[in-house]
């Protein structure tokens, strides 16, 4: 079936505007890999903090990302896609150099999560306009190099981190978010024109929101401090037993409310249904495993920073490469099967992961001798 001529002009415009774009997320897709990277040389930097208290600096940007990204994007369409996409952009730029500037874990922690609120910001803001720049003939391309941009982003994170921890430290992670913030602010004020809904949303339940931040928390809090104090403390037992009280008060109102911060009846659906608790399966394997990865290689292999993120970095690129085929193909053949395969390939890539350190530098350099 042969699409439908679009205007050279129209496309010309909707491409400078994901280029523009594509530089705010890039930042945030990024900083998702790159931290897991610069994780070890954290400990090391400040001796003294516990595992517990350290893990808070990548629990910090994901709890308050999660809590507030609905809210962010009914916001954007309330005081305007552009204002809220630059607005988001400050606040991670400014966060990021927090961070880089951090003298202690807490202020640390804090900074980050400050990076998940300018992502819930920047986010859905940076996709509205994308999807809005393009014509319908040509939307599905340009979400999928919005997309795809965000894959590389993210596959380059575990190498760039080795790379700066190499020749710096952790804190040069955080410094590269900031000339890419400058840049992106400065073409956005320049190339995209401001849009906002003329129905102005209303907006969704910010109790709501506000508990998915207090249960998440909760729940985080106890497994993380657990080990250190122990599953008999009050503290955690307080938070182990009231992050899901308050998440299923949070289920029973969102039945209730009018405009739920996460509406139940989409999982009426069964495909949106599998659909999440798959990602919630894979998305605790796959980004614990890159975490736990880090330390294996460093403290058990003892490979320097450098090297481990040199063996991370195929699991990303891998990862972007095959998602971008992995739609059509389960269109094709059906996803039963790539769930299977994909689950084989998984588990046979821990399973090499046991194997000696002087094999995976001999896979990084040839020319290595144990």
């Amino acid at each position: 079936m042969q699409q439908a001529a679009v205007d050279p002009a129209v496309m010309r415009r909707a491409w400078l505007v994901l280029v523009v774009v594509s530089l705010a997320s890039f930042q945030t897709a990024m900083s998702l890999s790159i931290i897991f990277v610069v994780y070890a040389d954290l400990k090391e930097s400040f001796p003294n903090a516990s595992e517990a208290e350290l893990s808070w600096v990548i629990n910090s940007f994901t709890i308050v990302g999660a809590a507030t990204l609905v809210i962010c994007g009914v916001l954007g369409e309330r005081w305007g896609r552009r204002r809220t996409l630059m607005a988001g952009i400050a606040v991670f730029t400014l966060a990021s150099a927090g961070a880089a500037l951090a003298p202690s874990t807490g202020v640390l922690i804090v900074a980050r999560a400050l990076q998940g609120f300018g992502t819930s910001l920047s986010l859905p803001m940076g996709a509205a306009i994308v999807i809005e720049a393009f014509p319908v003939a040509r939307r599905g391309t340009g979400v999928g190099a919005w997309s795809a941009n965000g894959a590389v982003a993210a596959a380059m994170g575990p190498s760039v981190g080795a790379l700066l921890v190499h020749v710096g430290d952790w804190r040069w992670a955080f410094w590269l978010n900031v000339p890419f913030g400058v840049v992106a602010l400065a073409f956005i004020g320049k190339v995209i024109q401001e849009h906002r809904n003329p129905q102005t949303p209303e907006l969704p339940d910010r109790l709501g929101a506000l508990m998915v931040l207090a249960g998440v928390g909760g729940v985080v809090f106890a497994l993380v401090q657990s080990r250190e104090w122990s599953w008999a403390d009050p503290v955690v037992l307080a938070a182990l037993i009231g992050g899901p009280l308050v998440l299923g008060l949070l289920a029973w109102r969102s039945m209730r409310h009018r405009l739920p911060v996460i509406d139940p009846r989409l999982f009426q659906f069964k495909s949106f249904r599998l659909g999440n608790y798959g990602m919630l399966v894979f998305s605790i394997a796959f980004f614990g495993h890159q975490l736990v990865g880090v330390n294996y290689l460093t403290i058990v292999w003892e490979l320097t920073i450098f090297e481990a993120g040199m063996l991370l970095t195929p699991v990303f690129v891998f990862t972007g490469l095959l998602s971008a085929l992995s739609g059509r193909w389960a269109d094709r053949w059906g996803p039963a099967r790539f769930v299977v395969a994909g689950s084989l390939m998984w588990t046979g890539g821990a399973w090499c992961g046991s194997g000696p350190p002087w094999a995976a530098r001999r896979i990084l350099w040839p020319g290595f001798s144990a």
